[in-house]
């Protein structure tokens, strides 16, 4: 009898078991999926003339019917019509069938005016998913894009194209030897070498040039400081404002180049722009760099990062997106934060031979 009541009690308790099994997969489907944007921020400069366009992703298998999804347009400070322009349909958007994504047209043109307003925004938020869950986990894929429409219009406050110091005739510069203390200030050699440093005259930004001595393996007469040479390496073929600008061949260590600082008052915002050109011959390593800051007198704030790297078949740059930049002329953009008087500092570091680096069309605007 003991026996036969311990069997029937061993079977409840399977039975609770199986029930409690069958309750916990009703509550959690195989089918749980979550809807998002690929990136939840997108700029574009207002003089592009370009659209927006963003991704869509579920995080599931490839659907075997269309999703049909809404979502909102919102702005504080920008205009529909004045600054941007949005599709017809707008609103609404389609992930296929056989697909687990889509990429819709948010903005299908950016306007370019003569409106001094500064950055503007534009947000886009998903509203309806047809019941797949708003949003990834971690915070990561959100239901929210916000699109920077990047003001052109600004007031210049300091630029120069290098047009203004005179180059020499062959450009060759003489690092200092081994020995050299740490961020010393190069000076204008006399002779056939390129300016390094340069006193404003009214005109251009004037600049100086400092140097500490770096790892073996790059070369004691280089091609630094400014220049109108297009043939160099690869050639750069043509500046990208006039017809001079500033190039630095490896100089084994780290250069800086410091811009004459900037006094500003009151500012809603900062805007640095500077042309870069890798020549195809360069041969840009991993731990070459060049960052750009913004030097205050509460310290440098990093605006952008420049990253060597081995690409197919080649030495590789890129810009902080993951763009190539060798054999062209690429503008980067910053903008500071913090929004007081001070200088543009750019500062690269190479530690072997070959790499051609010049700088063009350098200008801090801003209102």
């Amino acid at each position: 009898m003991k026996n036969i009541k311990i069997c029937i009690l061993m079977l409840l308790l399977s039975a609770v078991a199986v029930s409690c099994f069958e309750e916990n997969e009703f509550l959690i489907p195989d089918d749980f999926a979550w809807v998002g944007f690929q990136v939840s921020r997108i700029s574009v400069r207002e003089d592009s003339g370009s659209g927006v366009e963003a991704t869509i992703l579920l995080s599931s298998k490839p659907l075997s019917q269309q999703l049909s999804l809404t979502y909102t347009v919102s702005s504080s400070d920008a205009t529909e019509g004045v600054d941007y322009s949005i599709p017809a349909g707008s609103g609404t958007a389609i992930i296929p069938a056989g697909s687990a994504s889509a990429t819709i047209t948010l903005i299908d043109a950016v306007l370019n005016n003569e409106n001094i307003t500064g950055n503007r925004k534009v947000t886009f938020t998903i509203t309806d998913a047809g019941g797949y869950t708003l949003g990834g986990p971690d915070g990561e894929y959100g239901t929210t894009l916000e699109v920077t429409l990047v003001e052109d219009d600004l007031s210049l406050y300091g630029y120069t194209s290098f047009e203004e110091p005179v180059p020499a005739p062959s450009g060759i510069y003489n690092v200092p030897d081994e020995g050299t203390p740490e961020g010393t200030s190069l000076p204008n050699l006399p002779g056939d070498n390129n300016p390094v440093d340069y006193v404003s005259v009214g005109g251009e930004m004037g600049f100086d040039t400092y140097y500490t001595e770096g790892d073996p393996g790059g070369s004691d007469d280089i091609h630094l400081g400014v220049t109108n040479a297009t043939d160099l390496d690869d050639g750069v073929g043509s500046y990208f404002d006039g017809s001079q600008g500033y190039v630095s061949e490896d100089a084994d260590g780290e250069l800086n180049l410091e811009f004459d600082e900037i006094t500003l008052g009151s500012m809603t915002l900062i805007q640095v722009e500077i042309g870069f050109y890798f020549t195809t011959g360069s041969s840009f390593e991993d731990d070459d760099y060049v960052i750009a800051v913004w030097r205050t007198e509460d310290g440098d704030e990093e605006l952008f990062e420049i990253t060597g790297g081995y690409g197919p078949g080649e030495d590789e740059v890129y810009t902080p997106g993951g763009s190539s930049m060798i054999g062209k002329w690429t503008t980067l953009t910053g903008f500071p934060e913090n929004m007081k008087t001070g200088k543009l500092v750019i500062i690269w570091r190479s530690s072997s031979g070959g790499e051609y680096i010049y700088f063009d069309k350098i200008a801090i605007k801003g209102f």
